[in-house]
């Protein structure tokens, strides 16, 4: 993987993570930490560098935020679309290759919101009948074919294919 971005909520200051870590692994038994970072509290995305960590899972701790709660409107991850030593291109890996979950959340903005690719909805952690302790994780699952590749980056014999197929119309 190459990046994540945290996207807060849009319609209020509360709940924005100032300070979290990530972590990633294969499967949930081992998880690694990859890195620690920081938000300041605004509107704007939180960009975090995986470092090409290879991972099915990742994990995101909110141990602090702008209120005693954490939300978040969107996630978006980037993978390479191929290997390392072809260079850096990258493609956002599509909504419906992610599933999500979380140690709390509140029935109304569930997980899923965070990865649904609709910025207007939200993960929430429970308010409700009180506030959960941090942190507050948000566990995304990248689907097994979840790694996107450009059409362009294909094998030269696929798309050597995809560029006859094209022509002959």
């Amino acid at each position: 993987m190459n990046d994540i971005s945290i996207s807060p909520r849009l319609d209020a200051q509360a709940g924005r993570i100032k300070k979290g870590r990530i972590y990633a692994g294969g499967d949930l038994e081992n998880m690694a930490l990859v890195t620690d970072f920081t938000g300041d509290g605004s509107e704007n995305p939180i960009v975090v560098s995986l470092n090409r960590t290879e991972s099915r899972y990742v994990q995101i701790h909110s141990l602090e935020a702008t209120s005693a709660n954490t939300a978040v409107s969107e996630i978006k991850r980037t993978a390479f679309s191929r290997p390392e030593e072809e260079g850096p291109p990258t493609a956002q890996v599509p909504p419906f290759m992610m599933r999500a979950e979380a140690n709390s959340y509140n029935s109304t903005c569930p997980p899923v919101n965070a990865t649904d690719g609709d910025p207007n909805t939200l993960w929430h952690s429970e308010w409700t009948p009180e506030n959960a302790p941090f942190p507050h994780v948000l566990t995304i699952e990248l689907q097994k074919k979840a790694v996107p590749a450009h059409p362009d980056h294909r094998p030269p014999a696929r798309r050597q294919r995809r560029q006859a197929y094209q022509g002959s119309g």
